[in-house]
């Protein structure tokens, strides 16, 4: 299993760092793109102060998909040009759909995996849960087929946990002690 996906057992992702801008035109992109070659340390500071261009800074693009709930914010053709470059620091000029990208990458890193050693016993627990969840459906199933399974749904609408109180019911006191407290 482990040598089959290995892939889904990333320490550390890889990738690229980049910014970009983005251009409406191809004209406007190819002339900053002279401009950006020739000062490709100044690249931020250019792309910030062109008037005709939008900067961004990607980050570290990598293939994988980012983690959590943030949306992977790169365009493909442009994660797909930095991923590519062999040479770094290095500077392309990229169309994304309607838009037209001049983009700057550099420090790239592989990514680093867990070794099987580090994830072997959190990999046998996932089968065996696996094989638990296959051996229960099968049984289900044969059930199914051997008996009439009904749920009545409503049943269960109204149900509340054992230990929630319900909020609607007084409070019982003992009217005698709170007499003597007062």
């Amino acid at each position: 299993y482990y040598s089959e996906n290995k892939d889904r057992f990333v320490k550390a992702a890889g990738g690229v760092l980049a910014m970009g801008v983005r251009f409406d035109s191809d004209a406007d992109a190819a002339a900053f793109l002279t401009k950006a070659k020739g000062n490709i340390d100044g690249f931020e500071k250019l792309a910030k102060t062109d008037k005709l261009g939008k900067f961004k800074d990607f980050g570290r693009v990598s293939k994988e998909a980012r983690s959590g709930m943030q949306m992977d914010a790169t365009p493909a053709p442009v994660k797909e040009t930095v991923l590519g470059m062999t040479k770094m620091p290095g500077i392309e000029k990229v169309k994304a759909g309607k838009d037209f990208w001049v983009v700057k990458a550099w420090d790239k890193k592989d990514a680093i995996m867990f070794e099987e050693t580090e994830v072997k016993s959190h990999i046998e627990s996932m089968l065996k849960n696996n094989q638990f969840k296959d051996a229960v459906e099968k049984r289900v199933k044969e059930l199914k087929n051997d008996f009439k399974i009904v749920v009545n749904e409503d049943y269960f609408k109204d149900a509340k946990p054992a230990d929630q109180k319900d909020d609607a019911a007084p409070e019982k006191t003992d009217d005698k002690a709170v007499a003597e407290a007062a």
